[in-house]
């Protein structure tokens, strides 16, 4: 199923990808928030020119990001963040997970966010 999402045969140097609910509901998630087997999965189809520079899960909201080998020596000053909104704007069933860096002079920003109806 993930080789129908992220096709390897299109060559692109960065992938960022957010995930809701993935593996795992929001109850489950709040026991076990842990995205190995996702992003060992997701590893395979990549394949070994790939690395993970970052991640960031919030509940079962989840942000994974992939360099090429071939640019991961012009990456630089990955940072990234949670806020959580749900219940009293502690609970992490609503929010968001971000992750920014460089590559060479130019700053990206990924944000994964999983709202409310009325936020939209």
């Amino acid at each position: 199923m993930i080789k129908q999402l992220i096709n390897p045969e299109i060559f692109h140097h960065i992938y960022a990808i957010a995930t809701q609910e993935c593996l795992r509901t929001i109850p489950e998630s709040l026991l076990n928030s842990s995205k190995d087997e996702w992003i060992n999965k997701i590893q395979l189809v990549l394949g070994e020119n790939f690395s993970l520079i970052n991640s960031r899960t919030l509940m079962a909201t989840n942000l994974l990001i992939f360099v090429s080998k071939t640019v991961i020596n012009l990456i630089s000053n990955i940072e990234s963040d949670l806020v959580s909104n749900g219940l009293g704007n502690l609970f992490g069933n609503k929010g968001a997970t971000a992750i920014s860096f460089y590559i060479g002079g130019t700053s990206l920003l990924f944000v994964s966010l999983h709202l409310a109806g009325n936020f939209i």
